[in-house]
């Protein structure tokens, strides 16, 4: 994939996140629909090829997860994701998000020495 296709992808991926959901929902929806019409043509009835399909195929759920974890810019997607609810957390409760976050700079930049070997356990 070319730098330029990359960079179109993360910025669909990134900001045009309804339309790539609806086209994954589409393109699912699809996927499912062609395996059931192959297992009817081998002569199962419509429930089962639908279950037989639904197995094959592995959960429409499982599968959704993986491609938006294979896209291009989902750790930035992750990123925004938990600065929003860090945003929030901070409105409803200033105090207590500044004490855990101070709390966890401390908890990080505090090193534990042994005495004898100076060095860090």
């Amino acid at each position: 994939m070319s730098p330029l296709s990359r960079l179109a992808a993360l910025w669909r991926n990134l900001f045009h996140r309804r339309l790539v959901e609806r086209d994954l929902d589409d393109e699912l929806r699809s996927t499912l629909d062609m395996i059931v019409d192959a297992k009817r043509r081998q002569g199962m009835t419509p429930e089962d090829a639908r279950r037989a399909a639904a197995i094959e195929l592995g959960g429409l759920s499982v599968v959704k997860q993986q491609v938006q974890d294979a896209k291009a810019g989902a750790r930035i997607e992750l990123l925004f994701q938990d600065l929003r609810y860090a945003a929030r957390a901070l409105r409803r409760s200033p105090v207590f998000a500044l004490t855990a976050t101070a709390r966890g700079w401390c908890a990080c930049s505090t090193c534990k020495y042994d005495g004898s070997s100076r060095r860090s356990i």
